[in-house]
């Protein structure tokens, strides 16, 4: 056998997850290679992206090419669903920059797996990982690999990085638990050419309807074509495939009237999987599982390559710390199971909500709708799903749109919803830390690395977190609110130390803090008994 060392980072896989981490390593000088079993351009659905990847991918340096490609622009989304299945128009506006892409999988998927290789990571396909290599202590520090051509080879790195997805090659070799959340599910996928679009300027925008069964998404990709599948418990495929996607799509109203005259151009494909996650570390002895490989959820709200983006992003800048002596593996490795773990949960919960909310008949929907929770639960819920969550189901709500469960209801006003408004700030005025606000030292990414850090968040997840680098101006600005100090003396107190910020953007950064909620005009009362 072959071996090789010197290496970085080994990286199992090639689609959005491990392209995303390897070329993110490369950019800051590490040695990573990538293994990809099959050749690319090859064909997978989740073909819609969300504004809020777009900043990752900007990071990345990969927008240039991706505008170049044509990709169309989409806006927000639209849901048909609840008790009036009323059309719910669901805009990106307070997402920057505002839009995504619908993209075709097969090439976006090559385009980043070619840009990582631009930024140096090297890339083998027609390579399958067989074995993970242990120390005489447990921990992982290279794979047995397998080529088609039956070669096989020993390759060594300072650490594995699991992007297999849904094959989960080191939690199945590890035979790690995994917890899986409901029933065995299904997609239904297919390609029409001829669909109608939705009105200009949202014609891009992706289609997200309940059916009898589940419910359909229906992506535009181009003039032509457009993806639509339908999402389903495994258990209620009682017929041929291709006339199960017929009867749910002849269930709905707009996804039917778009469709029209079009033409099925492809049998429709049936995948199966489940919502799931590692219930194991996610970051152990000399691995990391990156995208579906830990986690995967629900593909409703498109969250897919947005999961497999951020938590590539997150375990880049944790390992590239780690690699140069910056931060502990530990501390690393805590903070990355925290955020992918929140993220599982807050994505969960916000998939199991819409499912609750509706109601129907069907077997599929009377073993998922309910409005009879408790307040324990309720309370459970929101602070899961925090104001990025439930930012969607309260603005639906107060439209009388949607119904909420009446022991949510009561809590959504406690929420403070982001706002462009930023509230002006007196140079008199003196602030404090609300007191349902608290510091948490711990790190944060800056400049694709993680750093120590200061995030300050709501005690119960009521509002918008803040994170900043204990380096940063703002960590100074923050440090010096104490309840006795006016907003100019503040200013006076760290002006030298303020680099480039200037006055107005001082101004601006304790107005926004304070629409937040996370800080309060000081006001000392006093009572007489």
């Amino acid at each position: 056998m072959e071996k090789h060392k010197g290496l970085d980072a080994i990286v199992v896989g090639g689609g959005p997850a491990g392209s995303c981490l390897a070329g993110t390593l490369a950019s800051l000088g590490l040695k990573v290679l990538v293994l990809e079993g099959k050749k690319f351009p090859r064909d997978h659905i989740g073909e819609s992206l969300l504004a809020m990847s777009m900043p990752y991918l900007k990071e990345l340096g990969i927008i240039p090419k991706l505008e170049a490609e044509g990709f169309p622009k989409k806006t927000g989304a639209v849901f048909v669903w609840g008790k009036s299945k009323k059309k719910l128009d669901l805009f990106m506006n307070s997402s920057s920059p505002g839009y995504a892409y619908q993209v075709i999988r097969s090439r976006f998927d090559e385009m980043l797996l070619e840009h990582a290789r631009e930024l140096g990571a090297n890339v083998i396909f027609d390579c399958w990982a067989r074995e993970p290599i242990l120390n005489e202590n447990g921990r992982i520090i290279g794979l047995r690999i397998q080529m088609n051509d039956g070669n096989n080879q020993e390759i060594y790195a300072k650490y594995v990085i699991d992007a297999s997805g849904l094959a989960q090659f080191l939690p199945k070799k590890l035979k790690l638990p995994i917890h899986i959340d409901g029933h065995k599910r299904i997609a239904l996928t297919s390609y029409f050419e001829g669909a109608q679009r939705l009105e200009s300027p949202h014609e891009n925008n992706i289609i997200s309807e309940v059916s009898k069964d589940g419910w359909l998404w229906y992506i535009p990709l181009n003039d032509k074509l457009t993806s639509v599948g339908f999402v389903g418990d495994a258990i209620d495929i009682t017929t041929d495939p291709n006339e199960m996607l017929r009867s749910q799509i002849c269930s709905t109203s707009l996804v039917k009237e778009k469709l029209g005259n079009s033409t099925l151009i492809r049998d429709v494909k049936l995948l199966k999987y489940t919502n799931h996650i590692v219930d194991a570390p996610l970051w152990k002895d000399g691995y990391v599982l990156i995208g579906d490989t830990a986690i995967f959820v629900d593909p409703l709200f498109s969250t897919g390559v947005h999961g497999a983006i951020y938590s590539a992003s997150l375990a880049a800048s944790a390992l590239a710390s780690v690699i140069s002596g910056e931060i502990t593996e530990q501390e690393a490795a805590e903070w990355y199971q925290d955020h992918v773990q929140r993220h599982y949960l807050r994505v969960n919960h916000t998939v199991k909500m819409l499912y609750r909310i509706h109601p129907g008949k069907s077997r599929f929907w009377s073993t998922r709708n309910s409005f009879d929770i408790g307040e324990e639960d309720a309370e459970q819920i929101v602070s899961s799903l925090g104001v990025s969550g439930l930012t969607f189901f309260i603005n639906t709500y107060r439209d009388g749109v949607l119904e909420l469960p009446p022991a949510i209801v009561k809590l959504i006003d406690e929420f403070v919803l982001p706002s462009n408004e930023i509230q002006e700030i007196k140079e008199e005025e003196i602030l404090v830390l609300n007191s349902e606000m608290e510091k948490v030292y711990r790190p944060i990414i800056y400049k694709k690395k993680l750093v120590p850090g200061l995030t300050i968040q709501h005690k119960r997840n009521r509002t918008l977190s803040v994170e900043m680098s204990l380096q940063s101006s703002h960590y100074k600005i923050i440090s010096s609110i104490d309840g006795t100090k006016s907003a100019k003396e503040i200013y006076e107190l760290i002006e030298e130390d303020m680099s480039e910020m200037e006055r107005n953007k001082f101004y601006v950064y304790l107005g926004s803090l304070k629409q937040l909620g996370v800080l309060h005009e000081y006001k000392n009362t006093f009572s007489c008994v």
